[in-house]
């Protein structure tokens, strides 16, 4: 068993004694278990924010190729189209930087 499951089988475990349904549980955790590229990590707590990544790390190393791997390949390298450019507020040339 891995740590993010006992953790998740303690927090539900937690959740029950404190009165809250089977179902409800359930689905509060899984919102733990996913990461939302959107989502904005920089506003959790330290406790949620670790458990998002290793979330991330545990998919990671799932879907890294590995040497033993039969379709493994060294150094490959793959040209990205470059499609529209998209500007932000922040890049533009309306400020000048003459004051740094």
């Amino acid at each position: 068993m891995s740590p993010l499951q006992l953790e998740k089988l303690i927090m539900i475990l937690h959740d029950r004694l404190n009165g809250i349904s089977l179902d409800e549980c359930v689905m509060r955790n899984k919102g733990l278990d996913t990461v939302d590229p959107e989502e904005d990590l920089n506003k959790l707590d330290d406790v949620t924010l670790k458990r998002k990544k290793e979330i991330m790390d545990a998919t990671f190393e799932k879907n890294r190729k590995k040497r033993e791997d039969p379709d493994f390949k060294y150094d490959v390298e793959v040209d990205f189209e470059q499609g529209a450019i998209e500007s932000c507020e922040w890049d533009s040339d309306k400020e000048s930087d003459e004051e740094f």
